[in-house]
């Protein structure tokens, strides 16, 4: 008899402690329960990262400056439109050159890039 009032008087003591530790640690995971909007804010948030690198490349929109000589090709009042060593057209905005001169220009070499996937 006295050995089952100490195991009741144990297991008691071990109850207290356990919900003692539960509320200074808080739940644990077996009692956390998420809610539906808790995934659907997470699933939104997801899809809105994985759009915003595959689809529209942000780095896109930093510009890479190069500068090179370059040939015009021809002039208006909007500026020059000359064409690169490897072939390509550029408008350069601030140009008083004439057709046929070699310039040192300034320009965006990304668009190069862009031209080769059209």
């Amino acid at each position: 008899m006295n050995h089952l009032i100490g195991f009741l008087r144990f297991s008691h003591a071990i109850t207290s402690v356990t919900n003692h530790n539960n509320a200074k640690y808080g739940p644990t995971p077996e009692q956390i329960v998420m809610e539906p909007k808790y995934y659907i804010a997470a699933g939104i948030a997801g899809a809105i990262i994985v759009m915003s690198t595959a689809v529209f490349p942000f780095w896109n929109l930093i510009p890479r400056m190069v500068t090179e000589e370059v040939q015009v090709k021809s002039a208006d009042q909007n500026g020059c439109y000359v064409q690169t060593h490897d072939g390509f057209v550029v408008h350069i905005p601030p140009c008083n050159a004439k057709p046929g001169d070699n310039i040192t220009a300034t320009f965006d070499g990304k668009i190069r890039e862009r031209e080769k996937q059209i």
